[in-house]
């Protein structure tokens, strides 16, 4: 895992005198509080003691970057986010430190968090690619959609992500923040289906345009 280093001093302690907030102007990352995004999960892991605290390390006009850290770890996760769309949130990248990975279900209630503020923003879809099926299996076990499961009239509502990469192996994916929104761009017969079903239509898809 790569290390994103703070050239910008420590991070601030977390309280009045430290909103959070980004200073993006002109889209909703404005808006976002980087407090309301730490995991709580954190305070569960024994050798992690408190205050967490969350640091802008770069932002640009639909773009932000920050770093969650404790005492003991300054770079718990990383993670850059980018407005790609008046409604699409994008997750540009995102590393999690080994301290925190492994079931403690942090990363669970970091997206949880995630998609709580990214609604409150205004955003109705949360995306991502993934690199390999297991990967994105993580989060179609958590709700969301892959972009090939989207109505084909629909699809070029999308393609502001997959324009985000273009290798035909990653998988892209789709989480409604607007639980109504799923039968309004998922097709009928794809709504509701699990994981396994999910990779296996991808797989199929890919075959044929292969062939």
């Amino acid at each position: 895992m790569s290390e994103i280093q703070d050239q910008n001093g420590p991070p601030q302690p977390v309280g009045e005198a430290y909103s959070g907030a980004s200073e993006i102007e002109g889209c909703k990352l404005s808006g976002l509080g980087l407090v309301a995004l730490i995991p709580r999960k954190l305070e569960d892991i024994p050798k992690l003691k408190g205050p967490f605290v969350a640091k802008v390390l770069n932002e640009s006009d639909d773009e932000i970057a920050f770093v969650i850290s404790s005492p003991q770890v300054h770079n718990l996760m990383n993670c850059c986010l980018a407005e790609i769309s008046s409604d699409i949130l994008f997750v540009a990248n995102i590393e999690i430190s080994p301290h925190i990975r492994g079931g403690k279900g942090v990363g669970v209630d970091f997206y949880a968090n995630l998609s709580k503020e990214a609604k409150k923003l205004g955003y109705r879809f949360l995306t991502g690619y993934h690199n390999d099926p297991e990967t994105a299996r993580f989060f179609i076990n958590r709700g969301r959609y892959l972009v090939e499961e989207v109505k084909d009239e629909l699809r070029s509502h999308f393609q502001v992500l997959e324009d985000q990469e273009d290798d035909e192996s990653v998988l892209h994916t789709i989480q409604f923040l607007n639980p109504e929104d799923v039968d309004s761009f998922i097709k009928p017969e794809r709504v509701g289906t699990n994981a396994d079903s999910k990779i296996e239509f991808r797989g199929r898809l890919n075959s044929l345009l292969k062939s």
